[in-house]
């Protein structure tokens, strides 16, 4: 399974950014998650830490939808 991991930040016009986290397998997007932040620096943050450990933020986010 060849697994990509990305994270693009997309300015908006009011000054803010959005956030694009994603997880693809095999060339089909498995995860993407959209998050407005109010400033630059927040969004590289995002960025670095979902670079870092994206395996922790995936589990951790499909673990506050799916309780067993």
């Amino acid at each position: 399974i060849k697994t990509t991991v990305e994270s693009t930040t997309y300015p908006k016009d009011n000054g803010e950014y959005n956030v694009n986290l994603k997880i693809i397998e095999n060339g089909d997007t498995i995860f993407s998650l959209y998050i407005s932040v109010p400033n630059k620096s927040q969004s590289d943050e995002l960025c670095r830490l979902w670079e870092d450990s994206p395996d922790y933020y995936f589990k951790s986010i499909l673990d506050l939808f799916i309780k067993s």
